[in-house]
């Protein structure tokens, strides 16, 4: 069935226990020094199809403690306890985006009877373009927010970059049991910039952490 106003089939449509956006989820010092360690990171990424660069955490020749305190706070608020799995295939990795360079839509492997928890740190957004997409809806992230979703149930892709400003996040890819859930949030307004309702559900970061 398809909403004749949005033009978006109800099987499209994202629901809460989908996909959150925890707003301002470092501060601008953290965003800043995360940003000149991936400046200083970028030789050492590979080409990851057109305008695309990316490298696993573990491959790189540093990482600075902020990304540790940054990776335990992330943990902590999605309620992941201290004994964490790694996604295998991309596990916890640094990309960026340059013009024209975009992700095709496609959906992740788990193994049986795991969820794929993928949470992106936007840590630089292009002028225009570069917002993802999670069921064929386009969800509105701000620099320094935190996305997380289920990649290996919803098909996602990113919109192609614009501009002269890369599109640059930290991802954080776990193997969660079957039963985990989306922590609960103090929802705010649905952020999705296509203006679909109940499409995405913003939180600030202290409601994340009461």
């Amino acid at each position: 069935m398809t909403n004749l106003a949005s033009g978006i089939s109800s099987q499209n449509v994202l629901l809460p226990e989908d996909v959150i956006v925890l707003q301002e989820f470092i501060t601008h010092a953290e965003q800043e020094t995360l940003l000149r360690w991936a400046s200083d990171m970028e030789p050492e990424l590979r080409p990851n199809g057109r305008g695309r660069q990316y490298s696993k955490i573990e491959t790189l020749s540093t990482v600075p403690e902020i990304y540790q305190t940054v990776r335990l706070r992330l943990q902590d608020v999605m309620n992941l306890g201290s004994r964490v799995v790694q996604e295998p295939q991309f596990g916890w990795y640094l990309s960026v985006i340059r013009s024209a360079g975009a992700i095709h839509e496609h959906i992740d492997n788990a193994p049986i009877g795991c969820r794929h928890l993928r949470c992106n740190l936007f840590l630089q957004l292009p002028a225009a373009g570069g917002m993802p997409i999670i069921k064929r809806q386009i969800i509105g992230v701000t620099e320094r927010s935190l996305l997380a979703f289920f990649p290996n149930e919803r098909r996602h892709a990113s919109e192609a970059v614009a501009g002269d400003r890369d599109r640059i996040i930290l991802s954080f890819g776990y193997l969660a049991p079957a039963t985990f859930l989306l922590p609960e949030m103090d929802h705010g307004s649905p952020i999705c910039i296509n203006s679909v309702s109940d499409v995405a559900l913003t939180a600030d970061l202290a409601s994340a952490r009461a």
